[in-house]
């Protein structure tokens, strides 16, 4: 696409439909601690934190695995377990070309202006003998 604005489709995984279709034993088969706590514990440690307050539970969903696993074990569409987002992006250059293109030309003449040579104002000096 060559207009300035350019629209990408990029799948991921749609964690509700995934985590929908999974039964709760399914689901404690791929919930993955977020943190290395043992790691994190120690960082905390070393920082002078409190490490008790690092110790954490907080699990999140292998959401690849999950939706691999159903695609393969439950034989679910690939694409039912997908939303698809939208990344645009705008080419500042193209498209901002007409209305940015007079503004350079006249910061460059400024530009050019200001590093010139002072114009003289006044008569110039008498040359000295």
């Amino acid at each position: 696409h060559s207009g300035p604005v350019q629209i990408k489709p990029r799948a991921q995984w749609n964690g509700d439909a995934v985590d929908a279709r999974l039964s709760d034993a399914d689901r404690q088969r791929f919930t993955r601690p977020r943190w290395d706590i043992a790691q994190l514990v120690a960082l905390v440690r070393e920082r002078g934190g409190d490490p008790d307050v690092a110790r954490t539970d907080d699990a999140a969903l292998d959401l690849d695995a999950a939706a691999r696993w159903l695609i393969t074990e439950r034989g679910i569409p690939e694409t039912t377990l997908q939303r698809i987002e939208y990344q645009t992006r705008l080419s500042r250059r193209q498209a901002d070309q007409p209305f940015v293109e007079p503004i350079r030309e006249a910061a460059r003449a400024a530009s050019h202006t200001f590093g010139a040579p002072p114009l003289p104002t006044t008569r110039p000096l008498p040359a000295p003998r």
